[in-house]
């Protein structure tokens, strides 16, 4: 039997150390590594959540352990809205690395409201909003109804609100609602019978007005299928109402079509005569009037007249009714020299302003500035009953150099008082009455800047009645006409704006 010659070998002690020393350091090194790993690679969260309305975000928040290395943002989170809820990427920069993260912003509060009660027509589904007073939440804030309103059943319930936000959270609240049954028609005012006359077309809407209770816009018709606007007579129209809840107004009335072929008649048209220089009114005492037009229009045709030179010139006055008809009348103006006893304007306006000194101040309302020029026109002028009635400019200053005149002069006086003071003033004369045959003029004087008139007369006929004729009303005007001397105060309403009922305080 041969015997082997293979031997164990045996490592050393020194290899065997050194051995060992490597394997205690590559463990240290992978414990080590895997440490830096744990505690810094992986030491930014994947995401941090934060409440919908906060103010700030702070990088550290995204450290899962507390070092002493801080973090700070990359991105600039300041323009990230922290109200709105969602998922914003960000960066974070930490120990020299940056990582991607998530900023998650989230709402987890439920909305809080405050409602109202809410009234209704029947007709008309209130939105879930109306009942809202307001609501706080961070994020936007939606309403709706749990279950719509029974708007049939009349009076009060009760009515459930769902309010929710972006983040999904709901309220539910509950308000009352009172549902109006809407049973009254619309009112419709301004109705009156039309007048036009033949080839006209009617304004039926003129001056009507339509008012409803619950609908601001109720509609309206007019229903005038039985009017035949080629042949004169009177047709019945009717203005229907309806409102938005079907209720309807009616009102009946007449449409009259006239037939009208007769021209208006001018009356008080006058030759005319005044001095060189002077002013005219040729509206002054002219009365016109028409068998069917109340207000029957009035134009004049001055342009021929040259006040500043002698001579005798044609004046046409031209009315024209309502249907078209026409009449004209032709009279003189007469314009003379002037006399030794015409005073140019500028003598007569420092004359009066001169008076005005005396009575009127700065702090006077106009009626006080009226009642002034009563008092010193009643106070220092008399009464002759005779008068120049060529120009009222120069038959005001007689009075003022005289002290003397008839109703001419004083109205003429009053007029240039209230003319230089700039208080509205329009000039009434008597109209043809079988009373009287004379004439006779005053004014109507407007002491609210042309809104209302009143009756100005100075002339000194009543003082034995009682009566005193400063900024009365008609009634007042007319009360004294009847009792003491009919027809003295006669005058066409048509012509004149019609004084307020009531009197001056």
């Amino acid at each position: 039997m041969k015997q082997s010659n293979d031997k164990t070998k045996k490592s050393s002690p020194v290899t065997r150390a050194l051995l060992a020393l490597l394997v205690i350091t590559l463990i240290l090194a992978v414990t080590a590594l895997t440490a830096w790993w744990f505690l810094v690679v992986q030491n930014v969260a994947e995401s941090v959540t934060v409440e919908a309305g906060s103010d700030t975000v702070d990088a550290n928040d995204y450290l899962l352990r507390d070092w002493d290395m801080p973090a700070a943002f990359v991105t600039d989170v300041a323009a990230i809205d922290l109200n709105r809820p969602g998922d914003y990427p960000v960066q974070i920069s930490y120990y020299g690395r940056i990582y991607d993260s998530v900023l998650q912003v989230r709402d987890t509060v439920a909305p809080a409201a405050a409602v109202a009660s809410v009234t209704a027509l029947s007709i008309e589904m209130p939105q879930p909003e109306d009942f809202l007073l307001g609501t706080q939440d961070v994020t936007s804030v939606s309403v709706s109804y749990a279950a719509e309103p029974d708007m049939s059943l009349e009076g009060d319930q009760t009515v459930s609100l769902l309010l929710t936000d972006e983040g999904g959270n709901t309220t539910q609240m509950e308000a009352n609602l009172t549902v109006i049954f809407d049973r009254q028609a619309p009112a419709i005012g301004g109705v009156k019978p039309i007048r036009i006359f033949l080839g006209q077309e009617p304004d039926y809407l003129d001056g009507i007005m339509i008012t409803d209770d619950m609908d601001e816009e109720p509609a309206l018709s007019v229903d005038d299928s039985r009017v035949d606007l080629s042949r004169g007579g009177e047709y019945p129209i009717s203005y229907v109402g309806v409102d938005a809840s079907g209720n309807e107004g009616r009102f009946d009335t007449t449409l009259t079509v006239i037939v009208d072929e007769t021209a208006p008649s001018i009356l008080g048209v006058n030759p005319i005569s005044l001095y060189v220089g002077s002013t005219v009114s040729y509206r002054s005492g002219i009365l016109v009037s028409d068998d069917l037009d109340k207000n029957p229009k009035l134009s004049i045709d001055s342009t021929g007249v040259d006040l500043s030179q002698p001579g005798t010139y044609e004046v046409v006055y031209t009315a024209r009714d309502e249907a078209g008809n026409e009449a004209s009348v032709a009279t003189t103006v007469t314009v003379k020299e002037k006399n030794g006893y015409y005073t140019d304007e500028e003598t007569i306006y420092a004359a009066v302003d001169e008076i005005l000194e005396l009575i009127i101040t700065e702090e006077m309302t106009d009626r006080e500035k009226a009642e002034a020029i009563f008092k010193w026109i009643t106070g220092h002028y008399g009464y002759y009953g005779a008068s120049d009635k060529t120009d009222w400019l120069q038959a005001a200053y007689t009075i003022i150099r005289t002290h003397m005149g008839d109703c001419f002069n004083f109205y003429a006086v009053s007029k240039l008082m209230f003319d230089r003071l700039g208080i509205p003033n329009i000039t009434v004369t008597r109209a043809e009455n079988p009373y009287r045959a004379t004439s006779h003029y005053w004014s109507l004087v407007s002491v609210d800047g042309g809104e209302t008139y009143y009756h100005f007369d100075t002339t000194p006929h009543s003082a034995g009645y009682g009566y005193r004729f400063c900024l009365v009303t008609d009634e007042y005007l007319d009360t004294y006409d009847n009792l003491y001397c009919r027809g003295y105060y006669a005058r066409d309403p048509e012509l004149y704006p019609a004084t307020p009922a009531e009197p001056l305080e």
